[in-house]
C-alpha cells in the first residue's frame, strides 16, 4: 500500500488553511466578474516548511476552476534572474493552455513581443547588449498582453491572468522594484487594464523586501502563516490515511499531535514515518504503538537536520542559539532579554541575528520578538550545549 503521507512535496490533505484561501478568493472572485485588475496583491509569508507553497498550489487550481483565471506559476531562485524566467513562464503556460500557438509568443533581445503587441524598451544601439533587459513599461506591457489573450480565451466564462510568485524573498532588489511597480501601474488603471491578479508567497523578510523595492507594497495584504492547530492536524492526519482506507486510533493522533505541534512539514515527515511502521497489509488501523516506532524513526531525521544547522554556525551563531533556546525555548524572546543575556545591545547584536534569519535558522514574526523556525530546535541546542 503506497504510503500516502508527502514530507517532500504537497499534501494529499490540505487542512486548515480555509481563511488563507479565502483571503485570495476575496481578491480573485472581483477580477473574473469585473474583468478588471486586482486593486492590490496577496502576500503570504512565513518560514519553510509551513506550507506557504502549498496553498498558492490549492489557490491556482481554485482560480482556474472556481474563477476561470489562467493561473501562470513562477517561483524566484537566488542569484538568479527571476524576470526572463518570469516571460518563459508565461509563454509556457499560454502555449501549454491553447491560448496561443508554439512558437508565435517570445522575447526578442530586449523587445517584449506578445503577438501583435510589441512593446521595446529604450537602449544605445551604439553599444551591444548580451543579454536581454527589462523596465517597467516592458514588464507592464509583457503582463497587460498576456492577460488580455488569457481573457479573451476565456470567453463567456470570463476569465484573465493569475500570476503566482513562490520564493519572492529570493529576487534581486532590482527584478522586485521592475515587477513590482508593473503591477502598481497595472492596478492603477481601473479601466484600461485587462482582469489580472498578483499572489506571492516568501520568508518573513518579504515583507520588508516589498515595501523597499515599492509603494506597491503598502497596497498588498501580507498573510502571515503560522502552525496547523490541534483540530487541523488531526484532519490531516486523519483525511490522509483515510483517503487509503486507514484510520488512527486517538492515542496515535495525541502522540502525533504533541510531538509536531502542527508544524506541517513534520506532520507530513512523521505521518510518513508512522505509516511504514504500521505494517499495514495485516490491519487498517494504526496504533499509539506504530505511532511511537514511527515518531523515533522520523525524531532520527529531524536531528540529523538539526545537526546540520547547528554545525554549519559560526561561534557567535552558536552562542545566540544557546540563548535564545535558555530564555524562551521554542517561544518567541525579546530582542532585548537575548541582548542581555549575551552582555552586549540590541545594536551589536543585529549583525548574528540577520545571518541567522537568512539561513532560516531564526524568524522575526513580531517585532523585537525572535524565535527558531523550528519546534524542538530549542531543546537539541540544549542538549548540545
Amino acid at each position: 500500500m503506497r504510503n500516502p503521507f508527502t514530507p517532500r512535496s504537497l499534501p494529499l490533505i490540505l487542512a486548515g488553511r480555509d481563511a488563507d484561501l479565502s483571503l485570495i478568493d476575496q481578491v480573485l472572485t472581483p477580477v473574473a466578474v469585473t474583468r478588471q485588475p486586482a486593486e492590490g496583491a496577496v502576500v503570504l509569508h512565513g518560514v519553510r516548511g509551513i506550507g506557504k507553497t502549498s496553498i498558492l498550489r490549492a489557490a491556482a487550481t481554485r482560480a482556474a476552476s472556481e474563477q476561470g483565471l489562467t493561473a501562470v506559476w513562477t517561483s524566484a531562485a537566488k542569484g538568479q534572474s527571476y524576470l526572463p524566467a518570469l516571460a518563459t513562464s508565461i509563454r509556457r503556460t499560454l502555449e501549454s493552455s491553447g491560448i496561443v500557438a508554439p512558437g508565435t509568443w517570445s522575447l526578442d533581445e530586449i523587445g517584449v513581443n506578445l503577438g501583435p503587441v510589441k512593446a521595446t524598451a529604450r537602449r544605445n544601439r551604439q553599444k551591444p547588449v548580451p543579454h536581454p533587459e527589462f523596465n517597467v513599461g516592458a514588464v507592464e506591457e509583457m503582463l497587460r498582453s498576456a492577460s488580455t489573450l488569457c481573457a479573451e480565451h476565456g470567453g463567456a466564462r470570463g476569465g484573465g491572468m493569475l500570476l503566482l510568485m513562490d520564493e519572492m524573498q529570493a529576487a534581486s532588489r532590482a527584478d522586485l522594484a521592475i515587477l513590482l511597480n508593473a503591477l502598481q501601474n497595472i492596478s492603477h488603471d481601473q479601466q484600461g487594464a485587462p482582469p489580472f491578479a498578483f499572489v506571492a508567497a516568501g520568508l518573513p523578510s518579504v515583507r520588508g523586501a516589498i515595501t523597499s523595492a515599492a509603494t506597491f507594497g503598502e497596497r498588498t495584504a501580507f498573510r502571515s502563516i503560522k502552525s496547523l492547530d490541534q483540530d487541523a492536524t488531526r484532519l490531516a492526519l486523519v483525511e490522509t490515511a483515510r483517503e487509503s482506507g486507514v484510520s488512527l486510533s486517538n492515542e496515535a493522533i495525541d502522540l502525533l499531535w504533541s510531538t509536531t505541534q502542527g508544524y506541517p512539514f513534520f506532520v507530513q515527515l512523521y505521518g510518513f514515518h508512522t505509516w511504514a511502521a504500521a505494517s499495514l497489509s495485516k490491519k487498517k488501523i494504526i496504533t499509539l504503538a506504530d505511532a511511537q516506532r514511527g515518531v523515533a524513526t522520523a525524531q532520527n531525521d529531524v536531528n540529523e537536520l538539526f545537526a546540520a544547522r547547528l554545525s554549519a554556525a559560526a561561534k557567535a551563531e552558536r552562542a545566540m542559539m544557546t540563548a535564545i533556546a535558555q530564555l524562551g525555548g521554542d517561544e518567541p524572546v525579546k530582542r532585548l532579554d537575548l541582548a542581555d543575556a549575551l552582555g552586549k545591545s540590541t545594536q551589536s547584536i543585529s549583525s548574528v541575528r540577520s545571518q541567522l534569519i537568512d539561513k532560516a535558522v531564526l524568524t522575526e514574526e513580531e517585532r523585537g520578538y525572535i524565535q527558531f523556525t523550528l519546534p524542538g530546535f530549542a531543546q537539541y541546542v540544549l542538549e548540545q550545549a
